[in-house]
This record gives C-alpha cells, structure tokens and sequence, in this order.
C-alpha cells in the first residue's frame, strides 16, 4: 500500500480580511526576471477584476491593501489603480493642509488671470510688495 504525502498548495495564495478574499495567482511569465508573474484577482461590483505584477512582494501587498479596502466596504477605492492612488498620495503630501481640490481651484484661478506663467506673476508680485515693504519703512 503505498502513502501519498501532499504538501499544503502554495498556490493561489488567499488574503483575507473578514469575509472578503483576494487571490493571488503565480503563472508563467517569460518576460519576468523570475519567470513568474503575479495576478491579484478580486470581486468587485463590476465583476472580476485583475492586476498582474513582475513581483510577489509588491502583488501580495496589493493584494493584502485590496481585502483591506473591500472588507471595510470600499469598493470603489479598490477599483482605483496602483498609479492613480500613488498620485492622490503625492498630491496630499504636496498640497499639506489644503484639500487637494481647494489647491487646484486656486491653480486654475491664478492661471486663468496670470496664463501660464503663474509662478513668474507670483514672484513679481512679491518682489513688488517687499519694495514698497522697504520704502514705507523709510519713509514715515
């Protein structure tokens, strides 16, 4: 009588959180330093959804941010790319204690009154006052 041992599958690998899981699936890849690329699928109100990476790292914490982001209801914020939340992250760390919004609504103001040249108008206005600064001080 011969024993078969089966090892635990490696793969897909399955994040969850809650009631929620996301899958992480390894398939050849001949272009990928590895040989390997890595698809992160989950539900969403679309249907299926995928994302393939050349890395299992940066799949499995795209995967673990996707089940986070579905468990808590978030649908919408899980469909948003990679790229597109790296961009929002950029833009909230620029615009500090402005909401990103209000920062682009004073953008598009001071452009539509200065053109393109918005930054060159602005440091010409500051230069203008710090002069007129100066003289008021000499001169009483």
């Amino acid at each position: 009588m011969r024993f078969f041992h089966h090892a635990k599958k490696q793969w897909p690998k399955l994040i969850t959180k809650g009631n929620v899981t996301v899958k992480v699936y390894r398939v050849k890849h001949s272009t990928t330093t590895s040989g390997f690329a890595f698809i992160v699928a989950w539900r969403s109100a679309e249907g299926r959804k995928t994302l393939q990476f050349a890395n299992e790292k940066e799949a499995l914490d795209e995967a673990g941010l996707k089940a986070d982001l579905l468990h808590a209801g978030r649908v919408e914020a899980a469909d948003i790319s990679r790229e597109d939340r790296d961009l929002i992250t950029a833009m909230r760390e620029k615009c500090g204690d402005i909401p990103p919004l209000t920062a682009l609504n004073e953008w598009d103001q001071i452009r539509a009154i200065a053109g393109e040249n918005g930054v060159t108008a602005a440091k010409e206005w500051a230069k203008k006052r710090e002069k007129t600064k100066r003289e008021s001080r000499c001169h009483p």
